[in-house]
């Protein structure tokens, strides 16, 4: 009774175990928009990517000596897709790209993309694996340098959801983040190859982020970067070429259509990408490059156009993937048509 502090409310708290992600208060000052508000998911993304990082002790389970820590997924990095953490978060995944490509701007992670087998033998590709920074991540929480005090943190009753997490975690690749495998996933960490890719992250990053959101696809040759561009550079200015903002503000109260266009901009994405010769369209096997082609055309009509198109339908898609994609590439010659159909119709009705 001697350690109660009088308040009891206070005394209850105190009974309960609070643990996983840890937020400091200073990200909310170094961890923030332009406009120098807080990038809350970011923050939250940061401090589970972090936890995952944090290694757990090991001890004797006899005499209960500490004996060494070790990591709580297997592997050099851990892999996190993003559909994994928008249903953790339960946020969109366009918004946990945005927030990882920003996390990666500010030169505390790195994005690796690899090619690993899941238990099934199957060859997965562009897996995603995220690299920690150790050192940046200490220059955005001891702002000032000085490293001597632990600084103040911040445990929500959302963040106590992942003491759950199991330290021995499955080292499957389930959780891969492609278009034709895109279901739920549960929370958990993946292993991939163990060797260790790339060259660390420039300092300015930033810059090449901004010069991508402003380039359309097309334009992608004339563009001199050190970076290659990567999946979320391609898909960054396939959005802008299509005027996404302009639909997700449009169809904001319409979440099956902003999944269809989300879907529509990852096959584009995966064609640029693609090294097969053809790609099939309405059945048929045009080249790939024509089809790149094709799909550097595309305008905010066409692409409403393909969306409103498969809604419209009035039958059950079987082949998303296909359909979608024979209807960009198609609609560049249909929308016009229909257009006109339409303009015509109008005349008529009008008495024109």
């Amino acid at each position: 009774m001697g350690h109660m502090t009088g308040n009891k409310t206070a005394d209850r708290v105190a009974e309960i175990n609070f643990s996983g992600n840890v937020i400091p208060s200073v990200w909310f000052k170094s961890v923030s928009k332009e406009d120098g508000k807080p990038y809350l998911l970011a923050i939250m993304i940061l401090s589970e990517i972090v936890y995952w990082y944090r290694p757990t002790e090991m001890r004797d389970e006899r005499t209960g000596e500490f004996i060494g820590y070790k990591t709580k997924f297997r592997g050099e990095l851990l892999q996190k897709s993003y559909r994994d953490l928008a249903d953790y978060y339960q946020v969109s995944k366009r918004q946990v790209t945005d927030a990882v490509v920003f996390l990666e701007s500010l030169g505390v992670i790195r994005r690796v993309f690899k090619t690993v087998r899941d238990k099934k033998g199957i060859l997965c590709n562009n897996v995603l694996f995220i690299d920690l920074d150790p050192e940046r991540l200490k220059e955005l929480t001891y702002p000032s340098g000085t490293a001597d005090t632990e600084p103040e943190a911040q445990q929500g009753s959302s963040m106590a959801a992942s003491a759950g997490q199991d330290d021995g975690a499955d080292s499957s690749v389930d959780n891969v983040d492609n278009v034709d495998k895109n279901t739920p996933l549960p929370r958990k960490n993946v292993t991939g190859s163990p060797e260790k890719t790339g060259e660390a992250l420039p300092k300015k990053r930033e810059t090449y982020t901004e010069i991508i959101k402003k380039t359309n696809i097309a334009d992608l040759k004339s563009i001199s970067l050190t970076d290659e561009p990567d999946r979320e550079a391609i898909g960054l200015m396939f959005r802008n070429q299509i005027g996404y903002e302009h639909m997700a503000d449009m169809w904001s109260g319409s979440k099956e259509r902003l999944d269809v266009l989300d879907a529509c901009v990852e096959i584009a994405v995966s064609v640029y990408f693609s090294t097969g010769r053809f790609q099939k369209i309405s059945g048929e096997k045009r080249p790939t490059p024509a089809v790149r082609k094709r799909l550097q055309m595309l305008t905010n009509e066409h692409m409403q156009y393909v969306v409103n198109s498969f809604f419209d339908t009035g039958r059950k898609i079987r082949n998303i993937r296909g359909y979608l994609l024979s209807c960009m590439v198609n609609s560049i010659d249909t929308a016009g048509v229909k257009d006109a159909n339409e303009s015509a119709m109008a005349r008529i009705l009008n008495g024109g």
